[in-house]
């Protein structure tokens, strides 16, 4: 049985905390059935997040409808339909991702029952609401509330449904034909400016870039008072944090704007990547998540080029390397069935490592065959689900180099590259020897290999390693060598005591004359753990101490 379309009218309130809700769920029957059994959690006969409904006579294959009258708290959990509070007053709001749609309504709370949504809410007079889709329709409805119809959404999963009920209050915007909204408690609305902006330049960026329009009708931002996550890519009407979506411009300094920036930037990637074009299972989150974290720069790179954004990413490169040193990190594609296994996905792992991987990639294919594998994926599966062989089948078939088995390497086996190098030279040209094996803590070693791209600096070709032990030559014997081309690579090299004493004198004397050595000076605009490829204690000795390695970028920024 799979869903077709669901209409859904939900009641708040707000005085007594509770909801009613009613719902109509238009379904195909695969084959007769005497039961149906949904998602659901804190309704009448609800067990073990699911609820079963048994019918008299067995339902013929074919189409059906399902009708559900219930009523529920509104929870103080920051999940389903959840309390959210000023000091003056209660809202209603929603965050469904991942398996919290079940609270809310009865569903098929799976990622890959996509489905179009007729959603009413039926609210107190003074109050507004706000959904997925513009508002179709304002009716009274009885003496004190009146009915908001909103349209029929596109195609999309029950965890990206948005619900939305208070006194909000709006500024408004759009670019290319698509209304742009900040939406904010009484006051603050102002306050939204900026992101207005961001959302403006990033809406118009992505339409250029996926050269897919904006697939949905308009684009709400909403600050939520009490919010668990950064910000959620709800389809049309993403909610946030305030401090994630709210700053004075009076006294904002710049890496409150950049924040804000970066995680508007964050989820307007998410309508494509994550809400038209959608994971399959939640084991391959790092579709949408990744992608997301790899494309927030782009935007920004081309809007704010003053905040020279690619030598954030190296950094944020640097943090994913340490966290993915430890032991106990985890393959970028993991296995999840329970909501608590799935909610352990959303981290470091699928945001920081995926993206910096993703960079690595888009080097070594060139961006523009990059961004073609990538417009072709999203017009393959749009409105649709995909899994990682689908993406990274679609990016081998469009660009006609074996991205499959470069990505698979690192999706499915855990850890990072640590690539040792030996080299010597011989009528200029450098002949470098790569072993490599696992990144691990000082005195741990596991043997391991990956299908790796590496791209020397002086070089504006890339070697893959695919086994154990590689070479590669490089032309020029005399300067320094640097085999991970403006930091972009996922990996560590342990260069040569030869190599880092040379290293270590050019860093000195670009110090004492840098016009004379613009080479390490440019190295040096990155951030200098990347110049050298890894932390002193990376390069010295072959491995990363705990103490060195950075956190990458917070996956609680953003969902």
């Amino acid at each position: 049985m799979t869903p077709n379309h669901y209409a859904i009218t939900i009641t708040p309130d707000l005085a007594g905390e509770t909801f009613h809700g009613e719902e109509t769920i238009d379904v195909d029957v695969k084959e007769p059935v005497s039961s149906i059994t949904m998602n659901a959690i804190g309704f009448e006969n609800s067990a073990n997040e699911m609820i079963t409904l048994t019918v008299p006579q067995p339902i013929a294959a074919g189409p059906a409808s399902i009708h559900i009258a219930f009523d529920a708290p509104i929870n103080k959990k920051l999940r389903g339909l959840y309390l959210s509070q000023t000091p003056t007053r209660k809202y209603a709001v929603t965050q469904f991702e991942p398996t919290d749609a079940r609270r809310a309504f009865p569903s098929f709370d799976e990622p890959s029952m996509k489905a179009t949504f007729d959603i009413s809410l039926v609210v107190d007079k003074s109050d507004t609401a706000i959904s997925n889709a513009p508002i179709l329709s304002d009716s009274p409805e009885g003496d004190t509330k009146h009915r908001i119809r909103f349209a029929t959404t596109k195609k999309m999963s029950t965890y990206l449904v948005a619900m939305l009920i208070g006194d909000f209050q709006c500024i408004e915007g759009g670019v290319d034909g698509t209304p742009i909204r900040v939406c904010t408690t009484p006051g603050r609305q102002q306050n939204g400016q900026f992101a207005l902006e961001a959302a403006q330049a990033a809406v118009h960026f992505y339409n250029q870039y996926y050269d897919v329009k904006y697939p949905f009708q308009k684009l709400d931002l909403i600050g939520i008072p009490d919010f668990e996550a950064g910000a959620m890519e709800n389809a049309g009407a993403v909610t946030f944090r305030e401090t994630a979506l709210l700053i004075d411009p009076k006294t904002a300094s710049i890496g409150q704007r950049k924040g804000v920036a970066g995680t508007v930037a964050h989820e307007i990637a998410h309508m494509w990547f994550g809400d038209l074009v959608t994971m399959k299972w939640w084991d391959d989150i790092w579709l949408n998540e990744g992608f997301a974290t790899f494309m927030t720069s782009k935007p920004i790179e081309t809007w704010k080029p003053e905040w020279n954004e690619r030598l954030d990413t190296v950094g944020i490169t640097l943090g994913s390397l340490g966290l993915d040193s430890q032991r106990a990190t985890r393959n970028i594609r993991t296995q999840a069935e329970t909501s608590e296994e799935i909610n352990q996905l959303f981290d470091g792992i699928a945001y920081g490592k995926t993206a910096a991987v993703l960079r690595m990639i888009e080097q070594w294919m060139g961006e523009d065959a990059f961004r073609d594998g990538i417009r072709a994926y999203l017009k393959k599966y749009s409105w649709s689900n995909a899994a990682a062989e689908d993406f990274w089948g679609t990016m081998t078939t469009t660009s006609g180099k074996p991205v499959d088995v470069v990505m698979k390497s690192f999706v499915d086996q855990p850890g990072a590259p640590l690539v040792h190098t030996t080299d010597s030279c011989s009528s200029d040209t450098r002949t470098v020897v790569l072993l490599q094996d696992r990144l691990l803590p000082r005195g741990q070693d596991e043997a391991r290999t990956w299908t790796l791209p590496i791209c020397p600096s002086k070089s504006d070709k890339c070697t893959v390693a695919k086994t154990a032990k590689e070479s590669l030559s490089v032309r020029g014997c005399t300067s320094t060598l640097f085999l991970n081309r403006d930091g972009r690579g996922y990996y560590v090299t342990d260069y040569s005591a030869r190599e880092r004493q040379l290293r270590r004198a050019d860093d000195a004397a670009g110090e004492r004359e840098p016009s004379r050595h613009a080479d390490a000076s440019r190295h040096r605009r990155l951030p200098r753990a990347a110049a050298r490829d890894a932390a002193a204690g990376g390069t010295a000795a072959g491995r990363v101490d705990r103490g060195q390695s950075g956190g990458s970028r917070s996956p609680a920024r953003e969902r």
